[in-house]
């Protein structure tokens, strides 16, 4: 049977289905003319959370992530072009200092200028959950503190960066299928130009190192120096997305580790969750 003579209905499906997919790049060309194809932005703020020491002695110090934390100072501060007074450090910060100093900056009436916000908290950490100096704190205390409200519009449209570096659970990922439960997905407001960036997957370890640092930032680092080469090079900008997944390859296929405890090997995979509706590229004001 020849299907385009002796089927109409055949044609009629292959026909609508062409229709369809025209019709679907008309919109998508139509809407990109119509929406800005990237997030710009000129005064960024970086707020950087360290967490070395914590008031309960059960809690070891996270010796090492003073490594990370002056590493992002370099990275915002010279590298990325982000003014020096707009990356700010927050040093083993109780839970009540934290929420202050977030309802500081997510309030109108808050005297620094930005318009993009990253935020890194660098602790310790377990599903669902951060640690503070003095207790732990649900980890959406930090990112729902930035949506868009009647007392906070600053940011409105504008792109809102989240990295939290720490355990998301006690398992160790033995580079074997990984499975883990929706319900552990952390809340992201949606239509509110989030990304959120965990370390590890939820229920799993983070790695650090005395020397080093942690993995995650060791390679996230590596990532964005790559991309500002590229920038500075050939003038090739890149979606911070294309970044993420960079850093996520380079943990995924180059950090191999070997826990002190099992002896056993050990990998690491960060997840990032975006609720993004442009490219948005950190590398823009890059400098030499």
């Amino acid at each position: 049977m020849n299907s385009k003579t002796d089927d109409p209905k055949c044609v009629d499906v292959c026909e609508n289905d062409i229709s369809f997919l025209t019709d679907g790049v008309k919109t998508v060309l139509q809407l990109e003319k119509e929406c800005d194809p990237e997030y710009t932005f000129s005064n960024g703020l970086c707020l950087i959370f360290n967490h070395e020491v914590f008031d309960e002695p059960d809690i070891p110090q996270r010796v090492g992530t003073n490594v990370d934390r002056d590493n992002l100072i370099v990275m915002f501060a010279k590298k990325l072009g982000f003014a020096k007074e707009n990356v700010k450090v927050f040093q083993d910060y109780s839970r009540r200092e934290i929420e202050d100093c977030l309802n500081e900056y997510a309030s109108d009436s808050c005297d620094v200028k930005f318009d993009c916000l990253v935020c890194f908290v660098l602790t310790r950490g377990n599903k669902d959950t951060l640690f503070a100096r003095d207790r732990p704190y649900r980890n959406d205390l930090i990112h729902t503190k930035f949506k868009t409200s009647a007392h906070f519009t600053k940011l409105r449209g504008k792109p809102k960066l989240f990295f939290y570096v720490a355990c998301q659970g006690p398992k160790h990922d033995e580079g074997i299928e990984i499975q883990f439960d929706s319900a552990n997905i952390p809340f992201v407001p949606e239509n509110d130009d989030f990304l959120l960036v965990l370390s590890s997957v939820p229920g799993f370890k983070n790695r650090r190192y005395h020397k080093k640092g942690t993995v995650y930032v060791r390679y996230l680092l590596k990532a964005l120096e790559a991309s500002i080469a590229k920038k500075l090079d050939n003038q090739i900008n890149e979606d911070i997305q294309e970044i993420l997944t960079t850093a996520n390859r380079l943990v995924a296929y180059k950090y191999e580790g070997v826990d002190k405890y099992t002896k056993k090997t050990v990998k690491q995979m960060p997840i990032f969750f975006s609720t993004f509706k442009h490219d948005f590229f950190i590398t823009r004001n890059a400098q030499t």
